[in-house]
């Protein structure tokens, strides 16, 4: 019987040992990703050469100073009485390569031109202003809207390696890479932006959206369309920390 009793388990052990191996073929045990955690992409990193369209980062960061300042001047775009005021400034990084927004001023209603000069010590990379609407903005007050075909046509004016806008929370980057076009018309990019902003425009409207709402919406999707027309990488989002890539 002992000699029986052996046999048989050493049959059980050896089915017990070909079971555990199948199941661990097929084992469903999650594997981390080597992508989890990766941290956003310093803007002020970004611009130290030019990127390649096809490899931008998922998310870009703006650094701490660079962002109290542009929430600063969107504060100051919206007055006591609810009017709106476009305020700019200029992107550059001091001499540890942290970005920095410097030359801060106001200007007009719909209307701002960014100073594109740098202190001593400090690389001029581009622009930054504000898009508010107030109540001087009709039935468009409150709307967050990003860039315009008027600033992507003048990003090689201003030899802007990237551009910034914030309208109400909401952050949108433009930054130009290997396939962006060296010159850039404004009348074509104007006249682009017009045909995709009105038919959004008009279909949110169908939808029973409010004027803000629509010109929100369709202000998005607008310079959506020319990212991708000039190869543009185009970020937006409302943490500093981590804005995300809306094109490529």
């Amino acid at each position: 019987m002992s000699i029986l009793t052996d046999i048989i388990d050493a049959v059980i052990d050896g089915l017990k040992a070909a079971w555990n191996a199948i199941t661990s073929v097929f084992s469903t045990k999650p594997v981390s990703s080597p992508t989890q955690g990766c941290a956003a992409t310093p803007l002020s990193d970004l611009s130290k050469s030019t990127p390649r369209y096809d490899s931008l980062p998922q998310t870009v960061s703006l650094s701490k100073e660079a962002c109290d300042t542009m929430q600063k001047l969107t504060d100051q775009s919206i007055d006591a009485k609810g009017n709106s005021t476009e305020h700019a400034g200029t992107l550059v990084t001091d001499p540890q390569g942290k970005l920095l927004v410097v030359n801060e001023k106001s200007g007009a209603s719909g209307d701002v031109t960014p100073s594109t000069s740098a202190p001593k010590d400090h690389i001029y990379i581009g622009t930054f202003h504000t898009h508010p609407y107030g109540k001087n903005d009709g039935t468009w007050d409150g709307a967050h809207m990003p860039f315009s075909g008027g600033d992507v046509g003048t990003l090689d004016n201003f030899k802007e390696k990237v551009s910034v806008v914030q309208s109400g929370p909401n952050k949108y980057v433009l930054v130009q890479t290997d396939q962006t076009p060296s010159t850039i018309s404004t009348i074509e990019a104007d006249k682009e932006y017009d045909k995709v902003f009105d038919a959004e425009y008009a279909a949110q409207q169908k939808l029973g959206k409010t004027d803000a709402e629509s010109a929100s919406i369709a202000g998005e999707k607008a310079t959506a369309a020319l990212a991708k027309k000039y190869n543009l990488g185009y970020y937006k989002g409302t943490d500093c920390a981590s804005l995300s890539r809306v094109n490529p």
